[in-house]
């Protein structure tokens, strides 16, 4: 079992993310890597991947790129909940979509801080990006988070 297995399994177990068929292929202090699969139930009746489908898989990817940077055992003591997202379609987004997310040498810092104790409540921006097969960045989302210890 890899070291951020936990994570990969909490994120893949959500319902939502069963259920379009959400598979997690990274997770580690480097981000997240996240797979939505070619699913023509997910799509509109243009052929694109639907908001809602594409959202989650940025989501994924986003929230995987903090637990990258905690352990299961934080599971019980640190709390992430996302405020608000702006998402931008710059593609149509067809096919096998795979989210991406890091987090800057700023925001780990600030991340190791709160889970070190210090202070209880942590504000993170975080963006993700949706790239089809060929390399084409379909969408990017700006995730506000707010973590509490």
């Amino acid at each position: 079992m890899t070291p951020f297995a936990w994570a990969a399994k909490a994120l893949e177990d959500v319902p939502a993310n069963a259920l379009i068929g959400l598979r997690v292929r990274t997770i580690d202090p480097n981000g997240a890597e996240v797979e939505l699969p070619d699913d023509a139930r997910l799509r509109n009746p243009y052929g694109a991947v639907q908001a809602g489908p594409l959202l989650g898989l940025l989501d994924a990817a986003a929230l995987g790129a903090v637990l990258g940077h905690l352990t299961e055992d934080h599971l019980a003591t640190v709390t992430t909940v996302a405020r608000s997202v702006s998402l931008d379609f710059l593609a149509p987004a067809r096919g096998v979509l795979t989210g991406t997310s890091s987090l800057t040498v700023e925001q780990r810092a600030k991340l190791r801080a709160l889970v070190d104790g210090d202070g209880r409540k942590l504000a993170l921006e975080t963006t993700a990006e949706a790239r089809a097969a060929d390399g084409t960045v379909v969408s990017r989302a700006t995730f506000s988070w707010v973590l509490r210890r």
